[in-house]
């Protein structure tokens, strides 16, 4: 099975990520999702072991990512989407475990909550940054929770699912 370690936002700020992700699929054709932050994705473990990882985190998560802009890239699940800043031993510990489960070779995405997944075209990018660059640009985004979500790059969007919760 597959899993991947979220943070999750508070309601207020959740609705309104969604509601951007929402209308960012619309405009541009693409898919709806939760909004979130991925620690550490495609996790090839079993649940038990999905939630010792979760549980290093515990404690180290702060309870608001500060936003440092809205960004565009070709990457597919990075296709519109919100810069944020971690706290550096945060970040190290998502590098270190990551490189522990998928290998020293892989890359670690900078920390973002994406907003559009997708392909698209250099014009649909440039628009979803005029409409949401300014909001981005310096925002606090509280966060709620640790979950670890039944998802992974080979698993159909509308089937990924939280299978736990975990408090900070």
């Amino acid at each position: 099975m597959a899993y991947s370690l979220w943070l999750m936002f508070e309601e207020s700020a959740s609705a309104d990520l969604r509601s951007d992700i929402s209308a960012l699929a619309r405009e541009l054709g693409g898919t709806d999702f939760p909004p979130h932050l991925t620690l550490i994705g495609d996790m090839g473990l079993g649940i038990e072991e999905a939630e010792e990882i979760a549980g290093t985190f515990k404690g180290h998560v702060p309870e608001q990512l500060q936003s440092i802009g809205l960004g565009t890239s070709p990457s597919y699940f990075m296709a519109v989407h919100v810069a944020v800043r971690l706290p550096d031993r945060v970040e190290r510990m998502r590098e270190k475990l990551a490189r522990k489960i998928h290998g020293t070779g892989v890359a670690v995405d900078a920390p973002h909550v994406s907003l559009a997944y997708g392909t698209y075209l250099p014009e649909q990018l440039q628009h979803a940054s005029a409409m949401l660059g300014e909001k981005y640009a310096s925002r606090l985004l509280p966060v709620g929770r640790l979950s670890i979500v039944r998802s992974a790059k080979s698993i159909p969007i509308a089937d990924w699912k939280p299978v736990r919760h975990l408090d900070l």
